[in-house]
């Protein structure tokens, strides 16, 4: 037969129990809203992202065709291939930098008011 005092010892047994699992469940809490907070900048961010890679995409491809046409004849295919693949790295890591910058912003706005794909659109003269 249980008294009062029993069913309170059972009672804050159970209550530190569940406490002892407050901790881990708060840090997966912390890691879903991290996790939840990257997608969402990258989904909002996406469109900016996508507009930026095409317009260096465009320039790089023109350039390559310049420097193609002019050694016309003078290069390997191979070395058309090594001259395209440089071109496509060097964009790469052109935009490695700000594309990373921008899926890492979580703030709605910076100093000057403009969020930072606001300001690429802007760098850059993209279309809004």
């Amino acid at each position: 037969m249980l008294n009062i005092d029993d069913l309170k010892a059972m009672s804050e047994a159970t209550l530190a129990g569940r406490h002892a699992h407050i901790r881990a469940a708060e840090q997966i809490v912390e890691q879903e809203a991290q996790r939840f907070t990257k997608e969402w900048a990258r989904r909002r961010n996406g469109p900016v992202i996508q507009q930026l890679t095409g317009w260096c995409e465009t320039r790089r491809q023109e350039a390559v065709n310049s420097v193609l046409s002019r050694l016309r004849g003078k290069l390997s295919d191979a070395d058309c291939a090594a001259t395209e693949k440089a071109f496509s790295r060097f964009q790469n890591r052109l935009l490695h930098g700000p594309i990373s910058v921008l899926t890492e912003e979580t703030h709605a706005g910076a100093a000057s008011g403009y969020t930072l794909a606001e300001a690429l659109l802007k760098l850059f003269r993209l279309p809004e």
